[in-house]
């Protein structure tokens, strides 16, 4: 990453900065070669410079951890999941 010569890297705001892919690693606390299964699966978003280098934004790593689909719910979100579900069945089914 570039700045400008009066602002010293630790004045960076860290939403701009590029993580490289073992900066994501850790950032994620898997191994390098999962960040790259999750690139080759196209599950994580990323950048890649010169056709090469792969770096991360703060935020889609941030958007990755957070996913609905790595969301693992409670027992009382599924029971009530549940029972709405059965009752929109039960007036579905006397209408």
């Amino acid at each position: 990453m570039q700045y400008n010569k009066q602002e010293s890297p630790a004045q960076i705001d860290l939403k701009d900065k590029l993580f490289t892919v073992g900066e994501a690693a850790s950032f994620l606390r898997v191994r390098v070669g999962t960040v790259y299964q999750y690139v080759f699966r196209k599950i994580l978003r990323h950048y890649k410079l010169n056709n090469r280098r792969l770096y991360f934004k703060l935020e889609d790593l941030q958007n990755f951890v957070i996913n609905e689909q790595n969301l693992v719910q409670s027992n009382k979100e599924i029971e009530d999941r549940a029972g709405a579900q059965m009752m929109q069945e039960h007036f579905n089914d006397r209408h």
